[in-house]
């Protein structure tokens, strides 16, 4: 079924390429004749020339590959109005298309359009051509891409720059070469703007910061920006594809690889983040970031002279990184040294009191510390601004069970469960509060929620017979103490568990078997239990 929809999907788009292919030659676009108008997959896109490259169309190619009810030629239409419209104000005041065309593009696009800038980055929608012209809002790159696009279809001499964090538009013929700024309606900045607020690194060592573009290179800062939003959204396998194919065309734009990193800090795969931090930071080494990153590799992996290297790097790049403080916290306290811990910690909380990570962190070290009753109060100074905070709901609870208020512990986890009903451990512990509470059939509820989301738990599962012993249930608790020896066959207090259960079933031979084997690994079996046991099964 799904081979037959992309037939004819292929179908459709083939057959309204070229009407669209027809309408641009009538409209007169200066793209009319590009192979790159005719693709319909990114991989097609790729293998074409750079001048064949249609660069509106492989941008709505990736809104279809995002979103499947996105019609691109829809949109692909409504830009070659846009250019035409562009065009006929061009001929009206007998203008061709070279640096006179940006005051009236900038007009067209800015003010009579309104389009302009999103307030944040964090809706992943705006990066989209698609979006961006349905909203009429868009952020550096995709502006940007909205504005080449426009210039492709009209003729415009017009590429992609690129610098750390952000993306603009220069103007390139051979007397005049300028910026323009698509997120400040076309304003004209010199580079050395662009160089100072972003702390652009040697160019020319580098290679792709503040060069102009091709289109195959502008393709590849989108992809590095789509691998954001994949991993943002918890599609790791489609980040990776998108991050290796931006680090296939653009290997100097030290954003992808750092971003490629973090997929792998994702997948628990340290050493393979760490290369890729490296990588970066080869290209852009005072991007504070990726220090901040490859700290948080390092420490993840316990090597913690470099992570307290590259964390005490980022905070002198810039001072204002209040994360660094909590994470560096969190380094000390990894080593056991909780004096400097809460030495760092109280540094950045007196510089940033609003930053909840670092107050979080504290919460922890006096925890690992220790101090139970500093922890529970931090932790609930944290809840108090934020009372969905999954780490300082699960800190709370584990304070409630230092300091044997159990009640209060329960409380705290059914809380944490209403935010994250799958949390693992929460559902675990909150098992182990009721089973220390004598509560077997709440504790047995909890258990079951647990194992139906991680299964390879042998405690687990031994708890879990334990409590259908409890409550008289014997053939359920058999189930689950064989599981738990399954998992893992030297546990002893499983096979005692075991014994015990047979014994009582009136199946000696086995309950003899078992108690054998508890003995064996370690369980200090009564003499008299184990002779009345070989009795009975004699």
């Amino acid at each position: 079924m799904t081979e037959m929809r992309a037939v004819k999907r292929f179908v459709i788009i083939t057959l309204l390429c070229s009407l669209m292919w027809n309408s641009a030659q009538g409209a007169g676009l200066a793209n009319q004749s590009k192979r790159g108008l005719n693709v319909v997959s990114i991989d097609q896109v790729l293998q074409l020339p750079d001048d064949q490259i249609d660069l509106g169309t492989a941008a709505l190619i990736v809104s279809e590959e995002w979103s499947d009810v996105v019609n691109g030629l829809r949109y692909r239409d409504e830009l070659d109005t846009m250019a035409g419209e562009i065009l006929s104000r061009l001929r009206q005041k007998h203008l061709r298309p070279n640096f006179r065309a940006i005051p009236i593009i900038n007009h067209y696009l800015f003010e009579e359009l309104g389009y302009g800038t999103v307030a944040n980055a964090d809706n992943p929608n705006d990066l989209f051509l698609h979006t961006v012209m349905d909203n009429r809002k868009g952020y550096c790159l995709s502006l940007s891409i909205l504005y080449l696009a426009l210039a492709e279809r009209i003729g415009l001499p017009l590429s992609g720059v690129v610098v750390p964090g952000h993306f603009f538009v220069r103007y390139t013929s051979r007397t005049q070469r300028f910026n323009i700024e698509t997120t400040a309606n076309g304003a004209t900045p010199e580079d050395d703007y662009y160089i100072e607020r972003h702390a652009v690194p040697d160019h020319e060592r580098t290679g792709i910061y503040m060069t102009n573009l091709s289109k195959r290179q502008t393709l590849g800062c989108l992809f590095n920006n789509f691998g954001v939003v994949y991993m943002d959204t918890g599609q790791l396998d489609k980040a990776l594809i998108a991050l290796d194919r931006a680090i296939r065309i653009n290997p100097s734009l030290s954003e992808a690889r750092a971003n490629l990193g973090n997929v792998y800090m994702q997948q628990g795969l340290h050493d393979l983040a760490i290369g890729q931090f490296n990588a970066a930071l080869q290209i852009n080494p005072n991007d504070p970031k990726t220090h901040f990153n490859i700290g948080g590799a390092y420490l993840e992996a316990k090597k913690y002279t470099r992570a307290e290297t590259h964390l005490n790097r980022a905070l002198s790049l810039d001072p204002n990184f209040s994360d660094t403080y909590a994470q560096l916290g969190r380094l000390y306290a990894a080593q056991k040294w909780f004096q400097k811990a809460t030495q760092i910690l109280d540094e950045g909380a007196r510089r940033f009191p609003d930053n909840l990570n670092i107050a979080s962190q504290l919460a922890s070290v006096y925890l690992d510390a220790g101090l139970h009753a500093r922890a529970l109060s931090q932790y609930q100074q944290v809840l108090r601004t934020q009372p969905a905070n999954l780490h300082a709901l699960f800190g709370l609870a584990m304070c409630y069970n230092k300091l044997k208020q159990i009640d209060q512990e329960i409380s705290a986890y059914q809380h944490l469960l209403q935010v994250q009903p799958d949390s693992f451990a929460a559902l675990v512990n909150l098992g182990h509060a009721y089973f220390g509470q004598q509560e077997f059939k709440a504790a047995l509820a909890s258990y079951k929620k647990a194992v139906s989301i991680q299964d390879n738990d042998p405690y687990l599962y031994l708890n879990m017979g334990i409590a259908c012993t409890e409550l008289n249930d014997p053939d359920s608790a058999i189930i689950y103490l064989n599981r738990s020896i399954t998992l893992k066959p030297t546990l002893g207090n499983a096979h005692y568990a075991l014994a015990v259960t047979y014994y009582n079933q009136h199946q000696s031979k086995l309950a003899l078997e078992h108690i054998n084997l508890a003995k064996k690994h370690g369980v200090e079996v009564p003499q008299d239990q184990l002779n009345t046991i070989a009795s009975q099964a004699k």
